[in-house]
């Protein structure tokens, strides 16, 4: 069981050029993505994902729900079933967890996301409040468990597979070298994304929790993409990369386990070369993300998808949803393209008279596909879970 920080060194692989480069490319493309939107469409999207986050971090621990739940857990309407309603107090939280973290580091931008109150706090706020079936970790054999107390480091020693976390009384020590491993304002150039793709191992293998280190883990990477002003995240999800292949994942983190191999394998305790091939791993999910959202978000793409669906609507063809008048896929595409449109510019949106235009509007605000904050207020494209699919396919399932 180790005891000395020194144990997980080294903290960060060698930049090679080919780790190099994957931070370039994700840099870009990410930063191609930050300008595609509008700031209103952006922000409403950016919410949405939010939802997208928890469904597949949530999925990556076991836990299959839908968008929809999700959604209406957020609204507090919870499901008979006590299966589905804990798992969308859990998503609730989740959200809320995020929904935190993004108005801390607006408020505070100068944070240490992998300090240990930071990390804590992520905990706590995942946690406290969560279903007791949550907080309880059995041992293998089922003989006894322990609670899980919100916030707090584990006093406990565990195994995780053939991984064994440092001792439960050092843990500070192993938490402080993280923080200052991976502080933001030491790190300069490519090493800012290398050292997000690092800590995430690192992390998960000091496993300071002992339950929902992963999810954790997981926030903090969000965090820290933040905190290394990664524009654009936030229209894409780290999650969504690890969940489509969550085998790779784990494998990848399995790997990076590994102690030095040999003298040409870095100076440290831990094996630099799957530490590196771990980053790659990393590295590349991002980008695969990036560029996923970047394709899904092309403008044309997105107003076919909104044509599309709104055709099949007037046709209803779409079970359990009404007809949509033919006017409405030029509005809600007007919405996603510009952000905000004024109602007094419907009529000429659609050629039409303003009485038409009104009764068109409201029947795309009864649907929940527009929003608006009172009569004088303009109109705002809404991205309800039903859609999802439709307007941004394979983003996740609803």
């Amino acid at each position: 069981m180790f005891s000395a920080p020194s144990a997980m060194d080294p903290m960060l692989p060698r930049a090679t050029s080919e780790l190099r480069d994957l931070s370039l490319d994700v840099y870009k493309a990410s930063s191609r993505l930050a300008g595609r939107l509008h700031p209103v469409t952006a922000r409403t999207l950016a919410a949405v994902l939010r939802n997208v986050n928890s469904y597949y971090s949530n999925l990556i621990e076991g836990h299959r729900t839908s968008l929809l739940d999700i959604e209406r857990g957020l609204a507090e309407d919870y499901a008979q079933d006590a299966a589905t309603r804990d798992l969308q107090v859990l998503h609730r939280l989740h959200v809320q967890a995020q929904d935190a973290v993004d108005r801390l580091l607006d408020e505070q931008p100068e944070t240490n996301v992998c300090a240990p109150d930071f990390v804590r706090m992520v905990h706590r706020l995942f946690f406290a409040g969560a279903p007791d079936e949550f907080l309880l970790q059995s041992t293998q054999d089922g003989s006894r468990s322990a609670v899980t107390v919100p916030g707090e480091l584990r006093t406990q020693n565990v195994r995780i597979m053939r991984h064994v976390p440092p001792d439960a009384a050092v843990l500070p020590r192993f938490m402080d070298r993280l923080a200052e491993s991976y502080d933001p304002t030491r790190l300069h150039g490519d090493e800012s994304l290398l050292a997000v793709a690092a800590s995430h191992h690192r992390l998960l293998w000091v496993h300071p929790f002992l339950e929902g280190n992963g999810r954790v883990a997981r926030m903090v990477t969000h965090a820290f993409f933040r905190r290394v002003g990664l524009d654009g995240y936030g229209l894409w999800t780290m999650s969504r990369g690890l969940a489509r292949q969550e085998a790779a994942y784990k494998q990848a983190l399995a790997q990076a386990d590994s102690p030095r191999r040999g003298d040409y394998d870095g100076r440290g305790a831990l094996s630099e070369r799957a530490l590196a091939a771990f980053c790659r791993f990393f590295l590349e999910t991002a980008l695969d993300q990036a560029t996923f959202m970047e394709r899904t978000l092309a403008l044309d793409a997105v107003r076919g998808n909104i044509e599309r669906y709104c055709a099949a609507r007037g046709r209803g063809e779409v079970p359990g949803r009404p007809k949509l008048p033919p006017e409405a896929a030029a509005i809600l595409t007007q919405a996603f393209e510009q952000g905000e449109l004024a109602k007094s510019a419907v009529p000429g949106i659609i050629h039409a008279s303003e009485r038409k235009a009104r009764d068109v509007v409201r029947a795309l605000l009864d649907d929940g596909l527009l929003r608006t904050a009172h009569h004088k207020a303009p109109l705002t494209l809404a991205l309800p879970s039903h859609v999802l699919e439709d307007y941004f396919p394979k983003l996740c399932p609803a």
